[in-house]
């Protein structure tokens, strides 16, 4: 009988083992980074589609927004739009047939309003100088709800709310040209 108990324990021991539940490890896969999306900004829903980009590569600001400024100052706020929420100044060079061309709203993030108001809210205007060069060939052309209007010359101004914006060096040499920039809002 001895004998007999024993077995028993060794079978019991056996099966305690045998029905004992241990977790089995599994591999937790670290999270896959996700590729940086392009950047993109949409046009406003308000506005019909904008111009087709041109091939030539588009002029970035030189130096930093907020360096002195050359372009005229731009008077306001004034009403339906009674607080300037933005202002900033921006130094472009453009070369011969170079193009510069964003949504008004993209400008205005540039300058440091994100927001992206019903147009009937967003007061945007800008003036612009050119500091080197003819400037003869500069064309400034907004293009709202299907709608162009331009502006030409080296030095001018234009409240121009929504719209998408393109500046042109039509000249035959090279321009710098400093942009201000502001956003008046209700």
């Amino acid at each position: 009988m001895k004998n007999g108990k024993a077995a028993i324990l060794i079978l019991w021991a056996g099966l305690a083992g045998a029905c004992q539940v241990t977790p089995t490890p599994t591999a937790i896969p670290s999270p896959t980074p996700m590729p940086s999306p392009a950047p993109a900004v949409a046009p406003s829903p308000m506005l019909a589609p904008g111009p087709s980009p041109t091939a030539a590569p588009s002029p970035t600001p030189t130096s930093p927004i907020g360096v002195g400024c050359a372009a005229p100052p731009i008077p306001g706020p004034t009403a339906p739009f009674l607080h300037r929420v933005a202002e900033g100044c921006f130094h472009l060079h453009m070369e011969a047939n170079d193009t510069w061309a964003h949504d008004a709203f993209e400008i205005a993030a540039m300058i440091g309003y994100h927001e992206q108001p019903a147009c009937a809210a967003f007061g945007f205007a800008l003036s612009w100088k050119v500091t080197a060069g003819d400037g003869e060939g500069i064309l400034w052309t907004v293009n709202q709800q299907g709608v162009e209007r331009s502006w030409k010359g080296p030095q001018g101004g234009v409240k121009v709310g929504c719209g998408y914006l393109t500046l042109k060096n039509q000249g035959a040499g090279p321009v710098d040209i400093d942009v201000r920039a502001v956003v008046d809002v209700p």
